[in-house]
């Protein structure tokens, strides 16, 4: 056995049972490998076909890409972006470089944001676009603070004036409504709401001067003329009785206007030719004046003296100041027995004497004095009056007090009333 063993170890020759035996063996394994690499190859195959399905499938569920850097639009009509146009965060819109040292095209206002979906769903429908805006839309964009200022109003054009506030609103609002009532013939009303919008600090200028023209033509028609409005607080109307006169018409009404007022406003050629039952207009006053020292201008205003809150817009006057800014500022009232007619005058610098008829009497017909209120009681000498000089209206000619033209001069003394009426001179 030992031998034997040993011959069979030491042998080159194998047994034919050993030899078939390790063919069969071999051709076994490499049978099992070219399976096993023909599986993978199958399973390979099944995956890139798969994979193609799937990507053709993606294809026609997606819009179909424009050549890049175009607007030529997709098939679903809409415009495409190609990647590279799309900003990155926190850069401006500019030219940028690409991967390959290319210039890029800007980025347009309108090109999708990173993220933002398609705006083609696959049932041929348009979604409303995102809002980039949002926060919830667009995670980029943080909430506003409540409390920053809005910056997303429309910029005003060079030289333009924006409206601070409502009030400039309101202001205007006012103004378009008294237009529209004084368009239907509602003085009243549309007096109202022009003097309301007047009296408001807040209006600016061009718009005061408008509506003081407005104003003093509604007082031409409620105040200066004989229609009687029902229900204006100034006027009413007066039936003459047996031995009235104008005089004793306005004491019996108590009237804070003189007499000659009746007689103008309804056109009284003979005020001593009053038949019993005539039918007068009465205007009833007070009124008072604000001169603006600045703009040579007197307003007339209408109300009580001790209430100037309520004071009612009426006229505007030019004046002619004094010589020197000398015409001084401050509250007065008309100073009692001062109102005259075709009045003398002694200059109290010169001592130059002019008699009333004197047509170089440089006072002209009217003259009203005024005394100064409280810490103004120390301006003496002053007064309002008419000038032979017309030219000088408008201009610092006179020796501080406040000229008019003749005509002014002439409504004036007839409102104004002694020891009633305020002048407020100002700056």
């Amino acid at each position: 056995m030992g031998a034997g063993a040993s011959n069979t170890e030491g042998s080159d020759m194998a047994l034919p049972s050993q030899i078939e035996h390790s063919v069969g063996s071999t051709h076994s394994f490499a049978a099992k490998r070219r399976q096993r690499n023909t599986g993978l190859i199958v399973a390979a195959l099944v995956v890139v076909a798969a994979g193609g399905t799937y990507a053709v499938w993606t294809m026609k569920k997606s819009p179909s890409p424009a050549r890049a850097g175009t607007d030529t639009p997709a098939a679903d009509g809409g415009p495409v972006t190609p990647p590279s146009l799309v900003p990155e965060p926190g850069k401006k819109n500019e030219f940028v470089k690409g991967d390959a040292g290319v210039p890029r095209e800007p980025v347009r206002a309108s090109d999708p944001a990173p993220g933002v979906p398609s705006l083609s769903m696959t049932d041929g429908t348009k979604p409303n676009p995102v809002n980039v805006a949002d926060p919830q839309a667009n995670p980029e964009v943080k909430p506003a603070d409540k409390d920053a200022p809005n910056t997303s109003t429309t910029a005003a054009t060079p030289g333009s004036t924006l409206t601070p506030s409502i009030s400039g609103a309101a202001i205007s609002e006012w103004i378009s409504e008294g237009d529209r009532k004084y368009s239907g013939g509602d003085l009243l009303a549309a007096r109202g709401l022009f003097g309301k919008a007047l009296a408001d600090p807040r209006s600016v200028a061009g718009d005061r001067d408008s509506l003081r023209e407005k104003l003093s033509k509604i007082s031409d028609e409620l105040i200066f003329s004989s229609k009687v409005v029902a229900g204006d607080p100034l006027t009413e109307t007066y039936a003459v009785v047996a031995g009235d006169s104008l005089i004793k018409i306005a004491r019996k009404r108590d009237l804070a206007t003189d007499w000659r007022l009746i007689q103008r406003i309804n056109g009284l050629k003979d005020p001593g030719a009053l038949k019993v039952g005539q039918k007068l207009k009465l205007v009833r006053g007070p009124f008072h004046a604000v001169v603006s020292k600045s703009a040579y201008r007197l307003d007339l205003y209408t109300g009580s003296p001790d209430d100037q809150e309520t004071w009612t817009f009426v006229k505007s006057f030019k004046v002619g100041l004094g010589t020197d800014n000398g015409t001084p500022t401050g509250t007065f009232v008309v100073k009692p027995a001062s109102k005259l007619v075709n009045p003398h005058w002694t200059n109290p610098k010169t001592g130059e004497h002019f008699d009333d008829d004197d047509p170089k009497n440089p006072i002209g017909e009217f003259w009203m004095g005024i005394e100064g209120v409280g810490a103004s009681a120390v301006h003496k000498g002053f007064g309002l009056h008419g000038t032979i000089e017309p030219d000088s209206i408008g201009q610092q000619k006179s020796m501080g007090c406040v000229r008019l033209g003749d005509q002014d001069i002439g409504l004036l003394y007839e409102l104004l009333c002694e020891k009633i009426s305020v002048v407020k001179i100002e700056p």
